[in-house]
């Protein structure tokens, strides 16, 4: 899949702005710490955060003892990451060109870095997501919910919102086995889900 240039130079516009609302994990919801946690508990290999972002969830994970490096198509963010959290790799990258072997990780997570994908080109995200898997590897995928699968106005580029049954019939049809559903609702934000999926053995 490749990159979607407007989205990726629209970010590159805002990483102070994002950072400063948005890069670190105590400004996050005490619900999304808790799913991100028990999520990294259950590997026990290398993982990888795809659309890392300003880093945040990547050192939130190493510190707590999982294998993880953070890749994300946009350098501003990354050369951020970089300096907010040394010692930690990050690369410019995305998951059309990884840098990563084929099955080689035990976990992937997709934390709102899926919501600009157009519904019709998740089917090829979730196929690259589940080529670089080991079977039994965990996926988790956090975004934006409602009734349907419908785009809307992000305040950064367009971005999807998506009905839970579709995007776990995605999830299914694309290799996966849909372990969990984490759903919340807060006042005057979007409602929000989290998936947690496992690479089918069989695939």
């Amino acid at each position: 899949m490749k990159v979607d240039v407007a989205v990726r130079d629209a970010y590159a516009t805002r990483v102070a702005e994002y950072a400063a609302a948005l890069g670190a994990v105590d400004q996050m919801h005490a619900d999304d710490r808790d799913q991100i946690s028990a999520w990294g508990r259950r590997l026990e290999g290398p993982a990888l955060d795809v659309g890392c972002g300003p880093g945040h969830w990547t050192n939130y994970l190493r510190h707590q003892g999982v294998d993880i490096r953070g890749i994300d198509p946009v350098p501003e963010f990354t050369a951020y990451a970089r300096s907010q959290f040394p010692g930690i790799e990050f690369q410019t990258a995305s998951l059309g060109s990884p840098g990563v072997d084929a099955a080689s990780l035990t976990g992937i997570l997709c934390w709102y870095s899926l919501i600009h994908i157009r519904p019709r080109g998740m089917a090829e995200a979730l196929a690259q997501i589940n080529q670089l898997l080991c079977p039994g590897g965990e996926l988790l995928v956090g975004f934006f919910r409602h009734s349907r699968t419908e785009v809307f106005d992000h305040a950064v580029a367009p971005a999807y919102r998506w009905s839970v049954d579709h995007l776990a019939r995605e999830l299914a049809a694309g290799g996966f086995t849909v372990c969990d559903i984490h759903r919340r609702t807060d006042p005057d934000v979007r409602p929000h889900a989290c998936i947690r999926a496992v690479k089918s053995r069989r695939s």
